[in-house]
């Protein structure tokens, strides 16, 4: 049985396959085998197993293809589509390390198993200490969309079904972390098609009470 319903209801514009994202990023496509759109009746992949992280939404319904929407915030409480020109807050999380956090959500293919798997990467102006010379990077990161099995595990918070970028432990200060430019990417392929979407963000390192689980004391 799913332990959370599939995200039909998000309000929010669409990064549809073949024009511009309209959330004010770019969305780009590269078509090698045709892909119908994803409707509320398709709940299972190509291994027949149901999923429950994956399904239309108000602005997606009905596109002919593979698509993603990338909004702020963790899955239980995501926000906006993600603009070009955002910021991108750094945020104290469950594992008690600073992070910076996106939820994507996926529609419109079929999904050959209970994952999906990204090529994502994070650059930020003058670090470059990450996978590929990136601040973060990660050539093959499965994103869940099929359901949790084990009973004893329904926070979702323990699987991996957003982008959670770790801040380095390298960096001492993370409060000199806001304001700088940021430039996010993140590609899949969905039924032979490949999806690419990049955006233009800039970080935010604002403290607040959650701060205090990472050890953050005010200056």
């Amino acid at each position: 049985m799913p332990l959370r319903p599939r995200p039909h209801d998000l309000a929010a514009a669409a990064l549809i396959l073949g024009v511009s994202a309209c959330a004010g990023g770019s969305t780009t496509t590269d078509t090698g085998a045709s892909a119908s759109a994803t409707t509320d009746d398709e709940t299972t992949g190509t291994t027949g197993e149901e999923l429950c992280y994956f399904g239309t939404s108000a602005g997606t319904a009905g596109a002919e293809g593979a698509w993603i929407e990338l909004h702020h915030g963790g899955y239980a409480d995501h926000g906006a589509l993600v603009e070009n020109g955002d910021a991108l807050p750094i945020v104290c999380g469950f594992q008690g390390a600073y992070m910076f956090e996106l939820t994507p959500v996926l529609g419109g293919f079929t999904p050959a198993g209970d994952y999906v798997y990204f090529d994502v990467w994070l650059d930020v102006e003058g670090y470059t200490d990450g996978f590929g010379g990136h601040f973060y990077g990660d050539d093959h990161l499965g994103i869940l969309v099929g359901c949790i099995d084990d009973p004893y595990a329904e926070d979702p918070n323990l699987w991996p079904i957003t982008f959670q970028v770790l801040v380095h432990d390298e960096i001492d200060n993370v409060l000199a972390l806001d304001g700088l430019p940021a430039h996010f990417h993140a590609a899949f392929e969905g039924d032979g098609m490949s999806v690419v979407v990049d955006y233009d963000l800039t970080l935010a390192a604002q403290p607040d009470a959650t701060w205090e689980f990472c050890g953050y004391t005010p200056p």
